[in-house]
């Protein structure tokens, strides 16, 4: 409920906010459009005043000239919008552009044809001036540069608000996997206490019986400590997560050749499941790694792989060889396969294609791998009916 809540929660925060943003950018537009207007009449007046003084046998015209058409650097211009005059060949005959004085002939002139070509981009008709009979000069114009960034600005500040809001998800996002991996640890750390007590109870018994000189018995005390040896792996195990845990320089081939015969004893099935180790690598062939954290990737991979199995017969082969200082751990079984859209799920916590399961052992072996020992675990290939490779990618000292 609470998962449900948060989500109808977040889409509504959405949605507030996206009408925030589109009645923003209705009510800037509306502006702008307004704005715009008020600048295509002020460019008209500029026209009309231009035609009255070319027509006008009145002298008196020095007020328009002065007040209306010439630029004060030190004043605001009546007529603010970017304006050129062309004669009907197309060259620049007048302007009402503010550059620099210290330009020399050339360069204003280069300034000027190329203020012109942006203007025309603009899209604006130009506003022809009959100066005599049949005979027009044009202005083009283009909007103030004051409302180019009133246009600009609401998607300028939204773009800026877009970033700040996709920081703070990433935080938000580190600070709450940061929090649930530290509820995974202090699970794990409470797991490995909670086992310690019985582990040292059975091994106590253990000891007892050993006392017992019957060969049956035993035979059985010793799968028997077997058994409790791999419960303290698993104790060891859960109680490594949230430490970082001590990679010692190591041969790999005798960790596997022990876990493989574990699990080909433990999973034999009356000979339905075959597990083989295929080595392409030297036996003393060292790299660092954590033996019990390893075993628990392995281990994790083989399980799964069993539990693919339909009828609860099956093989898996896993595949060793060196490349490019890199040691590959192929995990190969002939299960059922993986559908296509569940692939790219499998390391994700939570995630689980069985009953039974909390689906957090490929995430655990993902975070071993590549948190912990810095190398790569991935779905090589997988095929629905046909079986499943996992990858493991470990790095080599050279």
């Amino acid at each position: 409920m609470n998962f449900l809540f948060l989500n109808r929660f977040f889409a509504i925060i959405i949605l507030i906010g996206v009408v925030i943003v589109l009645g923003t950018l209705y009510y800037s537009n509306s502006l702008v459009s307004t704005l715009a207007k008020e600048e295509e009449n002020r460019i008209r007046l500029y026209a009309e005043v231009l035609k009255y003084i070319a027509n006008s046998e009145n002298t008196e015209t020095d007020f328009l000239f002065n007040h209306i058409i010439k630029i004060d650097t030190n004043k605001i211009p009546v007529i603010n919008v970017p304006a050129i005059i062309v004669n009907e060949k197309g060259e620049p005959i007048g302007d009402n552009l503010n550059l620099p004085n210290n330009l020399t002939y050339e360069q204003k002139k280069d300034r000027i044809l190329k203020e012109l070509d942006y203007m025309k981009s603009f899209g604006f008709e130009p506003i022809p001036i009959e100066y005599v009979k049949e005979k027009f000069n044009y202005i083009y114009y283009r909007e103030s540069d004051n409302l180019i960034r009133l246009r600009n600005y609401p998607y300028v500040t939204f773009s800026l608000l877009l970033v700040f809001v996709l920081i703070l998800f990433v935080l938000f996002y580190i600070a709450k996997r940061n929090e649930q991996n530290q509820v995974w640890a202090g699970l794990a750390k409470e797991t490995a206490h909670q086992l310690g007590t019985p582990i040292s109870g059975l091994i106590a018994w253990i000891e007892l019986l050993k006392l017992n000189e019957n060969e049956d018995v035993k035979v059985a005390v010793e799968e028997m400590e077997k058994d409790v040896n791999r419960l303290v792996k698993v104790s060891e195990r859960f109680s490594k997560i949230g430490s970082t845990p001590e990679l010692t320089l190591q041969p790999i081939l005798p960790t596997l050749n022990q876990l493989v015969e574990y699990m080909q004893t433990r999973f034999h099935n009356n000979g339905k499941i075959f597990i083989q180790l295929i080595p392409e690598i030297s036996e003393d062939l060292s790299l660092p790694y954590n033996k019990i954290l390893l075993e628990w990737v392995l281990e994790n991979l083989i399980k799964n792989a069993i539990d693919a199995f339909e009828k609860g017969t099956g093989k898996i082969l896993i595949h060793i060889h060196l490349q490019n200082h890199q040691l590959f751990i192929d995990v190969t079984d002939n299960g059922k396969g993986i559908e296509p859209k569940h692939v790219k799920y499998v390391f994700k916590p939570g995630f689980s294609t069985k009953k039974r399961g909390w689906g957090l052992g490929l995430s655990l072996a993902k975070r071993i791998i590549e948190f912990y020992h810095k190398g790569k675990i991935f779905v090589l290939h997988s095929e629905i009916g046909k079986g499943t490779t996992f990858r493991i990618v470990l790095n080599v000292l050279t």
